[in-house]
């Protein structure tokens, strides 16, 4: 499924918004809209493991505008392949797949276990243009229960969204040598750029 040219400018308007490394969590997190906290006296919480079929949790950041921006605003532009505790290779996997991902509608969004700064030089150091979430506080990892129990360090998966917040596929190994566009193609049950489609029956 092809997109016009117009489509996929709108998408990397959105997909080239890293952050610019300012930590700006609140101090008191309750403040942060549309994200359910715990009252300040709870240490820990527990959220229900997210499956296929669920919808999934709306999370908020702060973007480069320094405005608080969630899911669902990614999801007005596209579909999101949301990536957790990716490690250098396949943050620059997900960079190179860009183009192919954007020609089937979909955004990818790193979620990384570091804070702003460290995350956006990352992000700079790898040549990364699309949005990278810093989660120091591994809040976003445990809304997806992508939290280690343990060690309270974010565990790596994936979650395949549709524009609906529906997530439509999910997986505990990063691509490897998998094309991300084919993950994210299958889960979302769209043609992969690379596939032809059938031709049409008179």
């Amino acid at each position: 499924m092809k997109f016009p040219g117009t489509a996929i400018a709108a998408l990397f308007v959105f997909a080239t918004t890293v952050g610019d490394g300012n930590d700006r969590t609140p101090s008191n997190p309750d403040l942060v809209p549309g994200v359910s906290h715990p009252p300040t006296s709870v240490t820990e919480i527990s959220y229900s493991p997210v499956q296929v079929g669920d919808p999934a949790p709306d999370f908020t950041w702060v973007g480069p505008d320094n405005q608080t921006h969630a899911l669902h605003d990614a999801l007005l532009q596209a579909n999101v392949l949301l990536v957790f505790a990716p490690d250098d290779a396949a943050l620059q996997k997900l960079e190179s797949e860009r183009d192919d991902l954007a020609q089937i509608a979909v955004v990818p969004i790193a979620v990384l276990d570091a804070r702003g700064k460290a995350a956006a030089n990352r992000a700079r150091r790898l040549g990364v243009h699309f949005v990278v979430v810093p989660d120091a506080s591994r809040l976003i990892g445990s809304q997806f229960s992508q939290r280690e129990s343990s060690s309270g360090q974010l565990l790596s998966g994936w979650y395949a969204i549709d524009r609906k917040r529906v997530v439509r596929g999910a997986g505990s190994e990063l691509a490897g040598p998998t094309a991300w566009t084919r993950i994210a193609a299958s889960a979302l049950a769209i043609p992969s750029p690379d596939v032809p489609l059938p031709a049409k029956t008179r």
